[in-house]
């Protein structure tokens, strides 16, 4: 119960709304893949694939809105943002 109203107070802080928003993963997720082809090649974006298949899951399933299947993308987001850092750190 106290999870759940916390949950609810997380929407009505303006900036930490934000960070429970699925648009805001998919599309930074879209743009990093984009910016790692563009930057890198193709052949750097293996560690992007998992996300994409689960971009490509939510928008193919048939209960769209629902938080559960974007857990997945959610849980991986620090990884990729890590390995976007690593690459521009060992960018010869």
């Amino acid at each position: 119960k106290v999870v759940k109203k916390l949950y609810v107070a997380t929407y009505r802080i303006p900036i930490l709304n934000l960070f429970t928003s699925a648009p805001l993963f998919i599309w930074t997720v879209i743009v990093m893949t984009v910016y790692i082809i563009k930057k890198y090649g193709i052949r750097k974006i293996s560690c992007f694939i998992p996300a994409i298949v689960v971009i490509l899951f939510l928008f193919l399933s048939p209960a769209s809105g629902n938080n559960r299947y974007l857990l997945p993308l959610v849980w991986c987001f620090p990884l990729l943002f890590g390995y976007i850092i690593y690459l521009k750190q060992n960018d010869n």
